[in-house]
């Protein structure tokens, strides 16, 4: 496979991964469901002959999203970063509650937490929810092992074209960050949880014409 551009993060992604001891992150809970509005006392009034009896108030119920968990709480840190990435493209879809649960996929000190934070906290205040295939993992090699316990592995993904829909159902394509064949370095730390999360990343670059 060849591949175009090379990483300047690459050095400094082994040196943190090989240092960097297993990190754990509690999961975080799903929100509580909202409480049920009373109903309004039933009054009876006299009035002459007449009774006049008020009615219930209307009772409100507000149902909870239902958010789902990831399954990267396996052994093998192959099919842990494909289920990460696929955790990554749902959160999209559910971008107000999305960032309550980043920190099961990622750990809050990589960059990459901050950058997906801030595409969630962005759809929330437009309105926007994901409406494409989102990320697709095209390849996955397990490039190194530590010694303690964290794994390097090199990733071929792609997503594209992008596309939201808005507040209005208007389905809207996005021209930014659109990628083929991106080839991205991923250190994974597994927690006390078992879940594998993200701890560093690097851009290599992208497979050229397609050449193996």
């Amino acid at each position: 496979m060849r591949i175009q551009g090379t990483s300047r993060w690459l050095v400094a992604t082994l040196l943190l991964l090989g240092a960097c001891s297993t990190s754990s992150t509690a999961t975080t809970a799903a929100p509580d469901l909202p409480g049920t509005l009373p109903t309004a006392p039933v009054t009876t009034t006299a009035l002459l002959a007449t009774t006049t009896t008020s009615s219930p108030a209307t009772t409100t119920t507000t149902a909870a999203v239902e958010i789902l968990l990831p399954n990267n709480d396996v052994d093998d840190p192959v099919e842990a970063i494909v289920a990460i990435l696929e955790y990554v493209s749902y959160l999209h879809t559910v971008p107000v509650q999305g960032p309550e649960y980043l920190d099961l996929v990622y750990l809050e000190s990589c960059e990459c937490y901050g950058a997906v934070l801030d595409f969630l906290n962005e759809y929330a205040d437009r309105g926007w929810v994901q409406d494409d295939g989102g990320i697709v993992v095209k390849e996955a090699i397990v490039t190194q092992e530590f010694d303690n316990g964290n794994v390097l592995l090199q990733i071929t993904d792609s997503w594209s074209p992008q596309f939201v829909m808005d507040a209005s159902g208007q389905r809207i394509r996005l021209e930014r960050d659109e990628y083929i064949n991106k080839v991205v370095l991923f250190g994974l730390e597994r927690g006390t949880d078992r879940r594998w999360r993200v701890g560093v990343t690097g851009l290599l670059g992208e497979v050229v014409d397609g050449e193996q």
